[in-house]
């Protein structure tokens, strides 16, 4: 066996806060100090991953963020860690992508200037790695013989050790940590945990490893894997409202509208600064907007909403993952709904990044929004979180679901090798055809007219 899969099958790595810890006060035993500085770790860890690995804010699920999993444990220490000044929180709950509770979390901005610097150069202390407790009961997949099917799919994809000894310095104790704590999914000892969230996503240990990890990712049977997803998703399930719309139905509502519009309405109207004309809920001529929205994403949405953000503002470029990254927050409001849209959500992405991608997105496609609006209005049991908060992200999270199911059960009676993805399939090369064409009949199913530029095809 490799020394490096030893290493990191038997221990975890971690940053060592004992010192600072213990200044404060939290010392390792029967003190706090061990869960705090996991906590720290955490923070520190979905920094690199999440982030571009400065000292930033990061949004962690209190469910599955964190590798303490007693909410009051983590309420408990992080409050103290805040009041000692080594962390930041927002106290704002956030309902995050699964509609699990989320608070966003920096450290101290002095702490991470003038002592994290030091802490990182010194080794890191290793833990033993005790066994996993997972909750397969309560998060398995609900089609038993479906679950079995991925579990041993999963299974058969490793961490290449040669590989990744060979290109990392593993005398580094802080990449060996990012290691260990990417890996951790590949080594539990009861082999890999698949499950899925309420919207019907399926997570497995590559679902869970950063795309720089990816490569390091191989076959135990040595085929060539291939991802296979839809481009942009969400913003490509949206393109199904333009057809959906009960164009009959809304102008009937408006006529009934204003019949029951009298003149003691429009009395009281004038009286309170208005015209006295009924109101009327005209839809501005879709198709113009819908064949630009269409267009806009066969080249690439996040590109275009780049360039149209950027141009309106001075002070910073931003990028086209700060883009995506915007726009999912900006789709994963918990109350977008509201008459200031955007305004609340300024302080997930911190200097009102968020408000300049919404509004742009709202400016470009209005009727979109407005029917994105209606159809949460009409049908919102597909859109609440766990919290009952209506979320537009949750119901797109739901159809992105439903699409790749069928997708999945296809693969699977046939007894190919596939991985779930969300918003697509890891698949071998001998099936790549068959799972594109497969995701593209399937978003025909959704009232989508496919196109080929709709569906990546990425080799690993």
């Amino acid at each position: 066996m490799n020394l490096l899969e030893q290493q990191v099958k038997k221990f975890h790595h971690n940053l060592d806060f004992t010192q600072v810890l213990e200044g404060k006060g939290l010392k390792w035993s029967r003190g706090g100090g061990k869960p705090s500085n996991k906590i720290l770790n955490d923070i520190f860890n979905h920094q690199k991953n999440w982030k571009k690995g400065n000292n930033e804010w990061i949004e962690i699920s209190q469910e599955s963020g964190f590798s303490i999993k007693k909410r009051y444990d983590i309420t408990k220490y992080t409050t103290r860690l805040e009041d000692e000044g080594l962390i930041e929180i927002t106290r704002i709950c956030i309902y995050g992508s699964f509609g699990n509770r989320c608070y966003a979390y920096k450290f101290d901005d002095d702490f991470y200037k003038n002592e994290l610097k030091s802490i990182r150069k010194n080794k890191c202390i290793i833990q033993k790695r005790t066994k996993s407790k997972t909750h397969e009961k309560r998060n398995k997949i609900e089609n038993e013989e479906l679950y079995e099917i991925i579990k041993n799919k999963s299974e058969k994809i490793v961490i290449d050790y040669d590989r990744l000894e060979k290109e990392i310095d593993i005398e580094n104790g802080e990449i060996m940590a990012e290691v260990s704590f990417i890996c951790g999914g590949f080594v539990k000892e009861e082999g890999h945990h698949i499950y899925d969230d309420a919207n019907g996503r399926i997570y497995s240990p590559w679902i869970e490893t950063t795309k720089e990890f990816r490569p390091f990712i191989k076959n135990k049977d040595g085929k060539v894997l291939v991802d296979i997803d839809i481009k942009s998703s969400h913003p490509t399930l949206l393109l199904s409202l333009y057809d959906k719309f009960d164009y009959k139905k809304f102008a009937e509502d408006n006529k009934a509208a204003k019949k029951a519009w009298n003149g003691y309405r429009a009395f009281r109207d004038i009286k309170q600064g208005g015209d006295g004309v009924a109101p009327t809920g005209r839809i501005p001529e879709p198709e113009k907007e819908r064949l630009k929205y269409k267009k806009v994403l066969e080249e690439d949405i996040y590109t275009f909403l780049q360039k149209e953000v950027n141009s309106k503002i001075k002070h910073k470029a931003y990028g086209r993952d700060d883009i995506k990254r915007m726009f999912s927050a900006f789709l994963n409001s918990s109350s977008w709904l509201d008459e200031e849209t955007l305004s609340h959500l300024s302080f997930r992405t911190k200097h009102n990044k968020i408000n300049e991608v919404g509004q742009t997105f709202i400016r470009e496609f209005p009727y979109l929004f407005e029917l994105m609006k209606i159809a949460a209005t009409e049908d919102q049991s597909e859109i609440l979180s766990k919290k009952g908060e209506p979320c537009i992200g949750i119901g797109l999270m739901k159809i992105e679901s439903k699409l790749m199911r069928p997708v999945f059960e296809e693969l699977a009676k046939k007894n190919l090798f596939f991985i779930p993805c969300h918003d697509g399939v890891l698949v071998e090369e001998d099936a790549a055809k068959l799972a594109k064409n497969k995701i593209l009949s399937s978003i025909k199913s959704f009232g989508i007219q496919p196109h080929e530029s709709m569906v990546k095809v990425n080799y690993t």
